[in-house]
């Protein structure tokens, strides 16, 4: 059983409760209650319609998925403005109430009176990242000069953040499909030159959303101390947006001899970390890969050290001043 962290609202309308066929439609702030957080816990990635989930310990139903946009006035019509966020509809078997669950983030934006709300009776995959990774092409900083992470393997030696020599000890490689279903979850998040600083990173770097990579200012309850977080969480600093190319993406996998900060395209990013949820995301013959590695390396048995504390999308996007977790309560009541 898997948890995510969500951000939910309780839906009062009618129209879409049941999500019988493709819907379409503009529903009122009104129609919506407060902003909630909490652990959605699934059984398996990929959630089909009728499957049966829990959201805060509630057992719940999924009714569908699809998007939804902040809705503006303009003249006597409401238009969509902003940008679209994932949506997965739920129904709470005991009350009988609808859930609009965001899995990647809420809808906002300043003055909206309503929300855009595209539905469908269709599944949604809710492992937001699936496997983490760097897009092929990227150029990773080695001893001997940067080299594309697709040509790294065993054996290869890699330098960190502090340039220090580190060991490859296993290196993977996963393709994604961008479906309908997988673009919802899995679209790499896409940082242009010089997003997280000057020359950082120097060229376009493309991360897994669940990627982590260093805060550039420290989290406050950790006294100053280095904090990872997900690329997702970084959507909204100016030139940070998730990508959405068609077709197949291949995603790699560098795992270290330790816990480092890489070099990739020139700014620093987390080598792969190898907990129970992470290998979960991987295939059954790469997990099998991914322990035999650790065990080789003299981890068998014994915990793989991490390199630093890490923070979920929305510990991230309160860290980074991004809605809705920094928003002043005024705001967030409004959004409701």
């Amino acid at each position: 059983m898997a948890e995510w962290h969500v951000v939910y609202q309780v839906y009062g309308g009618a129209s879409s409760a049941t999500c019988p066929t493709y819907v379409r439609e503009a529903v009122l702030r009104d129609d919506l209650g407060e902003l909630r957080e909490g652990a959605l816990s699934v059984d398996g990635f990929l959630l089909e319609v009728g499957t049966r989930v829990t959201l805060r310990d509630a057992p719940c139903i999924v009714l569908g998925s699809g998007h939804i946009q902040p809705g503006m006035p303009l003249l006597d019509v409401i238009e969509p403005e902003g940008e679209a966020h994932d949506l997965l509809l739920l129904r709470q078997e005991d009350t009988g109430e609808t859930y609009y669950v965001y899995p990647r983030g809420a809808p906002y934006a300043p003055n909206m009176v309503a929300l855009i709300v595209d539905l469908a009776p269709i599944g949604y995959r809710c492992d937001a990242g699936g496997p983490l990774g760097l897009a092929a092409g990227t150029e990773i900083l080695t001893p001997t000069g940067a080299r594309k992470v697709q040509t790294l393997d065993v054996g290869d030696r890699v330098l960190d953040a502090s340039g220090a020599e580190r060991v490859v000890i296993w290196a993977g490689v996963t393709e994604v499909d961008l479906d309908l279903l997988t673009s919802n979850s899995v679209a790499p998040v896409r940082f242009e030159v010089g997003a997280l600083g000057a020359g950082h990173p120097m060229r376009p770097l493309k991360l897994s959303p669940l990627h982590h990579l260093p805060l550039p200012v420290p989290e406050p309850d950790t006294d100053g101390a280095l904090c990872l977080g997900p690329a997702l969480g970084f959507v909204g600093l100016p030139g940070v947006r998730v990508a959405h190319p068609a077709g197949r993406i291949a995603y790699h996998h560098l795992l270290l001899d330790r816990h480092a900060l890489i070099l990739a395209n020139g700014t620093a990013i987390e080598s792969l970390y190898p907990c129970p949820e992470i290998i979960a995301r991987l295939s059954p013959e790469r997990r099998v890969e991914v322990h035999a590695a650790l065990a080789a390396a003299g981890y068998a048995g014994q915990v793989y050290p991490a390199l630093a504390e890490t923070l979920g999308v929305w510990q991230t996007r309160r860290a980074l001043a991004l809605w809705p977790e920094a928003a002043p309560e005024t705001e967030i009541a409004l959004a409701s």
